[in-house]
This record gives C-alpha cells, sequence and structure tokens, in this order.
C-alpha cells in the first residue's frame, strides 16, 4: 500500500509540474455512422515513463447516417443481470436484446474525456482518446420498435418516434449511458505545428424513444466503427 501510494504521488506530481502542450483537432471517419469532431486538448509529458503523455480533450462530436437498426441499450436487460460488473463480462442474454430502426439519425455530443499518447520518434506517436462525460443534442426521428421474435412477445412492431439521450456517462462495456466518442490513431508531425492522424474511430450513438416496451426499456444503442483522418494544430 505505502508503494502504491508513493507511485500515485509520484504520477500526480509529475503530471502537475509537466511540461503541457496544447492542440486544435478536426477529424471525420466513415463506417457504420458518419462522424465529424472538433476537440480541444491538453496534454502533459510524463517523467515517470519515458515517452509517455496523459491529458484531457474537450470534443463535440457530430454523429449522422439513415437507417441504423439501434439495440436495447441496459446492461441489464441485456445481460440479465443488475450489478456494474456483469455489464462487463456476463454473456448477453440474446432474446432479450430489441431492435429499433432509426430513421434519421442526427446526433450531435460534447464531452470531456482523457488522451494517452506515446511518443515513439520525433514525428511518429501513437494515441488513444475516450469521452468520459457530457450531454447530445439532435432533432427527434421516426422509428420502429422490433421486438425479438426468439422471445415470444406479444408487444406488436411498432411505429414510434425517438431522439438522442440528453446525457452521457462512461461506465465501462454496456453500463455506459448516451453517445461517446473514442478513437485508436498512429499521429505523424509534418511540420512544428501541424501533424495527421489515421486509425479507427469506435462511437457509441444512444437514442430514446418516447415510450416504453418490454422490460420497460427506452433506450437503444448503435455501435459503430470505421476509418478515423484528422488534421491536429499544435501550439
Amino acid at each position: 500500500m505505502k508503494a502504491l501510494f508513493i507511485f500515485l504521488f509520484s504520477l500526480f506530481s509529475q503530471i502537475v509540474f509537466a511540461d503541457s502542450k496544447s492542440a486544435f483537432d478536426v477529424s471525420v471517419s466513415s463506417g457504420q455512422l458518419y462522424t465529424a469532431a472538433v476537440a480541444y486538448q491538453r496534454i502533459y509529458d510524463v517523467g515517470l515513463i519515458g515517452g509517455l503523455r496523459l491529458g484531457w480533450i474537450a470534443r463535440a462530436t457530430h454523429a449522422s447516417k439513415d437507417n441504423s437498426v439501434y439495440e436495447t441499450a441496459p446492461a441489464n436487460i441485456r445481460r440479465g443481470k443488475s450489478d456494474w460488473l456483469s455489464g462487463l463480462t456476463a454473456s448477453e442474454v440474446s432474446k432479450n436484446i430489441d431492435d429499433l430502426k432509426v430513421e434519421n439519425t442526427q446526433a450531435t455530443f460534447a464531452g470531456i474525456g482523457y488522451v494517452l499518447e506515446y511518443q515513439a520518434t520525433q514525428s511518429f506517436c501513437f494515441g488513444h482518446s475516450l469521452d468520459v462525460f457530457g450531454f447530445t443534442y439532435g432533432p427527434d426521428s421516426e422509428a420502429t420498435y422490433t421486438p425479438n421474435p426468439e422471445r415470444g412477445s406479444s408487444t406488436p412492431v411498432t411505429r414510434t418516434r425517438a431522439k438522442p439521450t440528453s446525457r452521457n456517462i462512461l461506465l465501462l462495456g454496456d453500463n455506459d449511458i448516451g453517445s461517446l466518442n473514442s478513437d485508436f490513431y498512429v499521429s505523424y508531425r509534418i511540420t512544428k505545428d501541424y501533424s495527421i492522424r489515421a486509425g479507427l474511430a469506435y462511437t457509441f450513438v444512444e437514442y430514446k424513444t418516447e415510450q416504453k416496451f418490454d422490460f420497460g426499456n427506452d433506450r437503444f444503442r448503435f455501435k459503430s466503427s470505421g476509418l478515423l483522418v484528422a488534421v491536429k494544430y499544435g501550439f
């Protein structure tokens, strides 16, 4: 315990007194969803591990696509158990997972998250960023709810309306609430101030229906992965 405390204190001290850099970033990705994002980040050199940098990011993302099929979001329904750990590790109960076809996804979400980077060479670095909390807004859309036929539900296929879930919180796995953006990338510095990034973007978008369906559920999530390209200006 003492050794852990010393390590954490040393890491905190390194971050507080470390050199820091700021950057603006513009990115686009294409996968099951189309996304565009703008971000500001502040990142700190951590002397305990050579080349490692930690920081925070403020990011606004817009996600769009027509006729996307969302699935039941709450972990306690998807996994059949209500505890937090089951939302990460328990097997999914397939018959509990219903569909919601959203005709026009248009969600804009802003959040605060973290950034991890490793400077491999003077020009190349590897990185990862992830939203932790924030909010989402966007217009509502026509949608169609379809219960899983495996369950033999008495609820019919139903036309409804849905809109983006307003609050976003990273709770890990299916415990997450709302819409979150993340990426894994390689960055190449082309000038002193400008870098280009390429990698994979992972985006979760959640919609909430105007009425509750089976299991009292009104939350549905769409998961998208796709190729990412970005330009970053550091200062």
